[in-house]
C-alpha cells in the first residue's frame, strides 16, 4: 500500500511541476510522455516561433554557437541575427546553433527544439521606411532644384564669356582705328 501511495505522489508532483513550468520551457513545449510534437509559440517577449520537439540535424548546415539555455533566449538570438533562419537548442548543454540556411532534421531523444522565428515587419521599420523614403524624395527634388540652377549659371557663363570675347573684339577694332 505504501509503495502504491508513493507512486501516486510522485506521479501528481510531476504533474504539478509541469503544469507549473512556464510557457514556453522546454519541458512544457515537449513533454516527456509526448513524442515529436510541432506548433507555434509567442514567447514573453513577443517573438513567434514555429517548434518542432526532439529532432536533431541531417548533415552538416554551417552554423554559429552562442549560449542559450531557454526556446525564449535561443530563438531570440535568432531573430536579432539577420543571417538567422532557424535554430537548434540542445538544452542540456545550453548551446543554440543559429543556422543561415534551411534545414534537414530527424528524431532525436530528448533536450533538443527545432525553431524557425516568425519574422513579422514592426510599424516602427515600416514608419521609419516611409520617413526615409520621403526625405529621398525631398533629396531628389533639391537635387534636380540645384541642377538647374547649375545649368542656368552656366549658361549665364557662357553668355558673359561671349560677351567678353565681343568686347575685346570691338577693343581691338578700336585701337586700331586709332593708329
Amino acid at each position: 500500500m505504501k509503495i502504491e501511495i508513493l507512486s501516486l505522489l510522485a506521479f501528481l508532483a510531476a504533474r504539478i511541476v509541469a503544469k507549473s513550468l512556464p510557457p514556453g520551457d522546454l519541458r512544457s513545449l515537449c513533454p516527456a510522455d509526448q513524442g515529436q510534437k510541432t506548433g507555434t509559440i509567442t514567447f514573453y517577449n513577443g517573438v513567434e516561433a514555429e517548434y518542432t520537439c526532439r529532432v536533431k540535424v541531417s548533415g552538416n548546415p554551417e552554423s554559429t554557437e552562442v549560449m542559450a539555455a531557454t526556446p525564449q533566449a535561443c530563438a531570440t538570438k535568432c531573430i536579432e541575427n539577420p543571417d538567422c533562419s532557424s535554430a537548434l537548442l540542445q538544452a542540456s548543454q545550453k548551446r543554440c546553433m543559429l543556422y543561415t540556411s534551411e534545414v534537414t532534421f530527424k528524431p532525436h531523444s530528448r533536450g533538443s527544439l527545432y525553431l524557425k522565428p516568425i519574422r513579422k515587419p514592426c510599424q516602427d521599420c515600416q514608419d521609419e521606411k516611409e520617413r526615409c523614403e520621403r526625405e529621398l524624395d525631398a533629396q531628389k527634388e533639391w537635387d534636380e532644384h540645384l541642377q538647374r540652377d547649375i545649368d542656368e549659371f552656366r549658361d549665364l557663363l557662357r553668355e558673359a564669356e561671349q560677351e567678353n570675347k565681343d568686347l575685346k573684339a570691338k577693343l581691338k577694332t578700336c585701337e586700331h582705328r586709332e593708329l
